[in-house]
């Protein structure tokens, strides 16, 4: 079943993004996927945070390697 967020629940989205919380602890609560969130967010002109992972010694050249 497909659901639809009312205008005012997705002002608490963008608040609580806003406050930090991600799009996938978002959607979790909602009962919807992070995607809708993302697009609620875009619709509403709310700048998304850039997710950098970080890279694991594993992931990272070392000193005396050439890239």
């Amino acid at each position: 079943m497909q659901r639809r967020l009312r205008g005012s629940e997705v002002d608490t989205v963008v608040a609580l993004y806003q406050a930090g919380q991600s799009l996938r602890e978002l959607a979790a609560e909602l009962g919807i996927h992070h995607r809708t969130v993302a697009a609620h967010l875009d619709q509403r002109g709310v700048p998304r945070r850039v997710n950098r992972r970080k890279m694991t010694l594993k992931g990272r050249p070392r000193g005396n390697q050439k890239l």
